[in-house]
Order: structure tokens, then C-alpha cells, then sequence
């Protein structure tokens, strides 16, 4: 399980065209080839993870399957908000082991039964700097996990910092001269859809 600083900011197209230009003049480095992500997250039958985001409890959970250029290895991921930090752990799973899960759902001691509502892809470009990394999202579309052919295309870019060391988070502020806000893909994804009748 690992502890990370992250931090989470929605911008325009344009904002991020600039910021990314000045973060490369300031020494920012590309660390590997774009990737297309894609990510099934679940909840049970009354939304609790979503709720639980929307008011900032601690602790909370988020459970998702990803994948990574449309091609057939998942990892199962859990995403753990305490009063600690964040955490994450990843498990990598097969081809029937991801079919279980998506029929059956997960059982999870403090939510239950849940099972997946919602994708979410996006294509993602990845940077460091100094000691911390950098994560541009765009191209953002939700799904409904039950009927693909409803969707909808976000018009946000998302960029992320990412570090081992709460000491980084005032760099990164001093960086980034944009609002920093409590930022989930998850409920936003949620709330355009309008899938609060999920059963």
C-alpha cells in the first residue's frame, strides 16, 4: 500500500496548452508515450461511495478495474481517503477473474455489495518534474457500465501532482497558479450521466 500527496486540478483546453508549455520550459520532462485509460468503478445500490466523495467523509473507499490501451490485463484497485493521506493498491487480475468480478461484484467490509456502474476513459500524458510527477487527462468520457451507448464527453482537462513527501505540496502550488479543489472523476461522471436510480 502506498501513501501519496496528490492534488487535483480541472482546467480549459487552453489553460492547459499554457501551463504545459511553461512547466517544459522550467525543465518539466515527458516519462513515457501517452496511454489511453480506462477504469470501471463500482458502488452499491445507494450510491454510498458517491455520496461519501460528494461530503469529503473519511474514511472512504472507491473500487475500479483498469486497463490500459484497450488491451485485455486489468488491475483491481482500491483508493483509500483517511485522515492519514491516501492509499492505493493494485492487484492484477486475468481475463475470469475480471468477469467474476463483474458479474458478481466485490464485498467490501464497509460498503457491502458493489458492483460496477460506471467507465470512465480518457487519454493521459505523463511528466516529471523535480520530484514529483505530473498527470494531464483529456479527451474524458463517461459511460454507464450497463448501457454503453449513453455517454457523456467532458469538456474539463484534469491535471494531477502526484508525490511521496507533504513537504512538495507548496512547490506545486508555487507551479500551478490555478484554483486547487476536491476533484473526482467518479462523481463527476455520476452526476452528468444523472445515474442516482442505480439498482
Amino acid at each position: 500500500m502506498s501513501f501519496r500527496v496528490e492534488d487535483k486540478i480541472p482546467v480549459t483546453k487552453y489553460d492547459r496548452f499554457i501551463l504545459h508549455k511553461e512547466l517544459k520550459n522550467k525543465g518539466m520532462i515527458k516519462l513515457f508515450p501517452d496511454r489511453h485509460v480506462s477504469s470501471v468503478y463500482f458502488d452499491n445500490r445507494e450510491l454510498k461511495i458517491y455520496q461519501d466523495s460528494i461530503e469529503g467523509l473519511l474514511p472512504r473507499k472507491k473500487f475500479r478495474i483498469r486497463n490500459y490501451n484497450k488491451i485485455n490485463k486489468y488491475s483491481f484497485e482500491k483508493k483509500i481517503s483517511s485522515v492519514e493521506g491516501r492509499f492505493k493498491t493494485s492487484q492484477k487480475i486475468n481475463k475470469e477473474e475480471y468477469d467474476k468480478l463483474i458479474k458478481n461484484g466485490h464485498l467490501d467490509s464497509q460498503y457491502g455489495l458493489v458492483k460496477p456502474l460506471i467507465t470512465i476513459s480518457y487519454t493521459r500524458m505523463y511528466f516529471q518534474y523535480n520530484k514529483f510527477r505530473i498527470t494531464i487527462d483529456s479527451n474524458i468520457k463517461f459511460f454507464q457500465f450497463s448501457d454503453i451507448k449513453k455517454y457523456f464527453k467532458s469538456d474539463k482537462n484534469v491535471l494531477e501532482t502526484k508525490s511521496p513527501n507533504l513537504n512538495d505540496r507548496d512547490l506545486i502550488h508555487s507551479l500551478i497558479p490555478f484554483e486547487k479543489k476536491r476533484f473526482s472523476k467518479y462523481t463527476e461522471g455520476i452526476d452528468s450521466l444523472n445515474l442516482f436510480n442505480f439498482v
